[in-house]
């Protein structure tokens, strides 16, 4: 795992694993960041986000696709895609509570700003499952675009935005009704997907066409697609120093991305060494 400073966008460590390292999550008090293990390993290894140190690591009998924390860091929901499970987990005492299984293709999930629901892609069901998280049971099925991959909420809790790999698309929908109201065309291949702090656009990376799509949110289209390198699969953005900010991983560049949200140009070409992939971003304290 690779830290960057933001600020100068330089790398100020490197966190030896030990495995291979797929998803990324940290803590939202900034203090824990829980990384799954797609190969070679059933263990989601728990690191110190202040020191970097390796805290323990916790078996979930199968490799772990990817991971999201609740609002109030109470619990966190992984993804084992070949097993077909989604694993709850206590984060105050690091325990396994719960194990939603017998899904097709659990994907990536995230959880609503207040945290009573969660949204993760079947992505072998071409739908997206509603989690009740205060009972963490499945509350409901919409049915979005081909192979759902990456998920993200506007600001605001009312749209959840849905990468479609294989239709080559955006869902977007509803959350109070549950329901997709819009699609959107964008490149070929969507795989991660991104909301700006503002609401006012969404990025997706195309990974079969080496592009990153810009959609605005106020015209439900896209409005300019910006040339990245092969591969891009994730996708976050931030506020850095006033500046909305969006950071796009490229495997054949062995790179991370940099583009101003304002203009949608690249700034920044950040080396990190082969095959970066999942990103997240603790704020300045």
């Amino acid at each position: 795992v690779k830290v960057l400073d933001v600020a100068t966008n330089k790398v100020v460590k490197t966190i030896d694993i030990g495995r291979e390292p797929h998803g990324l999550a940290i803590t939202h008090d900034g203090k824990l960041v829980l990384v799954p293990s797609l190969k070679g390993s059933d263990l989601l290894t728990l690191v110190d986000a202040n020191t970097g140190s390796i805290k323990g690591a916790i078996p979930l009998g199968m490799p772990s696709h990817h991971v999201a924390i609740s609002p109030d860091d109470r619990f966190a929901y992984v993804t084992l895609m070949e097993a077909g499970e989604l694993v709850v987990l206590s984060l105050p005492d690091l325990k396994v509570i719960k194990r939603i299984g017998k899904l097709e293709g659990p994907n990536y999930v995230v959880f609503s700003p207040g945290g009573k629901y969660a949204y993760l892609s079947e992505s072998q069901n071409d739908s997206i499952l509603v989690i009740d998280a205060t009972k963490h049971e499945i509350a409901a099925r919409i049915p979005v675009g081909e192979m759902p991959d990456h998920l993200d909420i506007s600001p605001d809790g009312k749209l959840l935005y849905v990468a479609n790999n294989f239709s080559d698309n955006v869902s977007v929908v509803d959350l109070a009704t549950r329901k997709q109201v819009t699609v959107i065309p964008v490149g070929k291949g969507p795989h991660g997907i991104a909301v700006t702090p503002d609401g006012k656009k969404v990025y997706v990376s195309n990974g079969g066409q080496d592009t990153v799509s810009v959609i605005d949110t106020a015209a439900g289209k896209v409005i300019n697609t910006v040339t990245v390198g092969k591969n891009p699969e994730h996708v976050i953005s931030l506020v850095k120093e006033g500046r909305q900010m969006v950071y796009v991983n490229s495997l054949e560049k062995h790179a991370i991305i940099a583009l101003d949200a304002a203009n949608d140009k690249i700034v920044d070409t950040i080396d990190v060494g082969p095959d970066p992939h999942q990103m997240a971003y603790r704020p300045p304290k």
